[in-house]
C-alpha cells in the first residue's frame, strides 16, 4: 500500500481540457501549472493492485517521498489507436534532459 507520505500520483482535475502542453509548460512546478490552468489537485492514498488510467493531456506528477523508509514503484505505459498519428514528442531516445 502507499499512503501520500510515500509520494503518491496527484494529478490536476480538469486539465486535460487544455490539450497537450508544450515541454517547458510541463516541468513546471505544480503551484505554477494550478495557478496557469486551474483547476485542484487531487491524490489519495493507493493500494496494492490500485490503477489509474487517465489521458495523456491530464496534468499530472508524483508528491515527494517524505516516509523515509519506503520506496515507490510505478509503471507509466502509453496506448493509442494505430489510426492515429504519432505524438512527434515521443519518437526520440530518451534523455534525462529532455525535460519530459
Amino acid at each position: 500500500d502507499m499512503p501520500i507520505e510515500v509520494g503518491g500520483l496527484m494529478v490536476l482535475e480538469g486539465s486535460h481540457v487544455h490539450g497537450p502542453l508544450p515541454h517547458c509548460r510541463q516541468m513546471a512546478p505544480p503551484d505554477a501549472m494550478r495557478a496557469e490552468l486551474g483547476g485542484t489537485w487531487r491524490t489519495a492514498d493507493y493500494r496494492l493492485g490500485d490503477m489509474v488510467i487517465f489521458r495523456s493531456t491530464l496534468v499530472h506528477t508524483g508528491l515527494d517521498n517524505v516516509d523515509g523508509e519506503r520506496l515507490r514503484l510505478s509503471s507509466d505505459t502509453r496506448y493509442q489507436r494505430v489510426d492515429m498519428p504519432l505524438d512527434p514528442r515521443w519518437q526520440n531516445e530518451w534523455h534525462p534532459l529532455d525535460g519530459l
